[in-house]
């Protein structure tokens, strides 16, 4: 694995771990750090570090100096390795906050149990979409409320904190239902009451959705209320 290999999963997973505006700084000219983003009306900058060895006090000082360099609140050094004592003194009076091997002090947000779900209904649908294909030929709408089933469940499988997908996949769902509820014999292929059960992960999806809308807005509006002096890009 490539340090940008391992700066895109780290990123990936603060997005599960409830961070949101997670972005990846240019290669060059970074500060000393990878990765910006926000959780609870605080900004974090991340420096990563994939090593071999124990990490040094100097991707704390980096860190550090990147943090203040960028206006965030925390700095933070993720490393999949540990730390060398010298690094951890500093941090401690530095106030750097150090994750070692990989353990983000946040568990995954619950949209995971909407992308475990999204899995298992994909899957289902497809198997469901190639018995009937084997056994009989499938109605147009059999076959397009099970196509929807598989691409709600597609689209929530690749959730990765973006609204745009949760609102694809909250389609899919509204389909599947309205598809059910005009073709009688899917009744005796899915659990009953076949044209309300795809509204289950429509409303979570919708209100996962609706939870990263409201997280942009605030992020947003915090953007706007800062001063434009301040702004890093404005004093390079």
């Amino acid at each position: 694995m490539t340090g940008q290999e391992y700066e895109e999963r780290c990123a990936r997973r603060l997005r599960r771990c409830g961070f949101g505006r997670v972005t990846l700084t240019k290669g060059s000219g970074d500060q000393g750090v990878d990765i910006l983003a926000r959780r609870k009306g605080e900004r974090y900058a991340i420096q990563c570090k994939y090593y071999a060895r124990p990490v040094g006090n100097r991707a704390v000082q980096e860190a550090f100096a990147g943090a203040k360099y960028y206006g965030c609140d925390r700095a933070v050094v993720l490393t999949n390795s540990t730390f060398t004592a010298a690094a951890e003194e500093l941090a401690d009076s530095t106030g750097v906050l150090l994750w070692e091997g990989d353990d983000l002090p946040y568990p995954p947000c619950r949209s995971l149990l909407i992308r475990w779900m999204g899995i298992l209904i994909a899957i289902a649908a497809g198997v469901t979409l190639t018995v009937l294909h084997l056994l009989a030929r499938p109605s147009p709408v059999e076959t397009a409320c099970l196509a929807a089933l598989i691409t709600g469940g597609l689209l929530s499988a690749l959730e990765s904190g973006l609204f745009g997908l949760d609102l694809a996949a909250c389609l899919c769902w509204l389909t599947a239902a309205a598809l059910a509820r005009f073709d009688l014999p899917l009744a005796w292929l899915l659990p009953p009451h076949a044209a309300l059960w795809p509204l289950i992960p429509f409303g979570a999806s919708l209100l996962r959705g609706l939870r990263l809308y409201l997280l942009y807005r605030a992020g947003r509006r915090e953007d706007l209320a800062e001063d434009p002096e301040e702004d890093p890009e404005e004093e390079a």
